[in-house]
């Protein structure tokens, strides 16, 4: 997610060279791509917070940083290398499905 970002609400989603923007209401792919597997994990975890990804659309609009999404597994902080990214400076978070730069 990005700061102050246009709507519609989504998420951009990172897999090695690929990505994708995710459109959170509903979720579904607005353009890019990702592998089949990664995709699917993505949709899974989006769906299962997708009010928790809303809630921090609306605090990022707002220049607020976002909450902490739980992964959908363990699993998942193996395959997605996470950088989440604010005004001043860069951060890692492991326990993220998805890489978020502001």
């Amino acid at each position: 997610m990005y700061f102050d970002d246009h709507n519609p609400p989504h998420f951009h989603a990172i897999y090695g060279t690929a990505e994708a923007e995710l459109g959170m209401e509903p979720i579904a792919l607005l353009r890019g791509r990702l592998p089949r597997r990664a995709f699917g994990m993505v949709m899974e975890w989006a769906v299962a917070h997708q009010d928790e990804l809303l809630a921090n659309w609306e605090l990022m609009r707002h220049d607020q940083p976002p909450n902490r999404i739980d992964p959908l597994d363990s699993e998942l902080t193996r395959c997605f290398p996470v950088y989440v990214a604010s005004d001043t400076s860069e951060t890692t978070d492991s326990n993220l499905p998805f890489r978020m730069v502001p």
